[in-house]
């Protein structure tokens, strides 16, 4: 089996990382039918290793080669709901090369094990109905499924 780790991507070695990261993110996009220019990346991530954000990224990395493989894209945030800090998972990715392989579950409980260490109480995402392998996943790793109505709008 595959062994990997996670790495927290931050302003002291995301210059390391920075190339192998792009084109992570580009595959990812690209992934999703919804490709996006490294320069729309790279600035991203700039807003990411900025101080005080509240954004993070725990990159996965496979041991024997050192690739990165996937990645965590999450937010801490605060609600009155979750009586205190939350964490919202916005991406999460994994190479279909390194899937079925345990990378997805090691990744899922590296990131509850940050939001632990980070005094978050809950951690929530959303996943498109038809990824059904996400939800599988989630469902593993002990989430609940509801049926809620996304509603988003893109800001002139």
């Amino acid at each position: 089996m595959t062994s990997f780790k996670c790495l927290e991507i931050n302003v002291h070695n995301n210059a390391l990382y920075h190339e192998n990261l792009l084109n992570l993110f580009m595959t990812y996009f690209n992934y999703l039918k919804r490709p996006k220019s490294k320069q729309h990346i790279a600035q991203t991530l700039q807003l990411l290793i900025t101080p005080h954000s509240t954004a993070h990224l725990l990159a996965l990395q496979r041991l024997d080669d050192e690739e990165l493989v996937g990645f965590c894209f999450f937010n801490q945030c605060m609600g009155i709901e979750s009586g205190g800090y939350y964490l919202w998972i916005n991406d999460i990715y994994i190479l279909p090369s390194c899937r079925r392989q345990g990378a997805a579950s090691f990744l899922l409980k590296q990131v509850q094990l940050w939001a632990k260490q980070h005094q978050c109480g809950y951690i929530a995402c959303i996943a498109d109905n038809w990824n059904i392998a996400s939800q599988t996943l989630f469902k593993r790793m002990g989430f609940t499924c509801s049926s809620s109505v996304w509603m988003d709008k893109i800001l002139p």
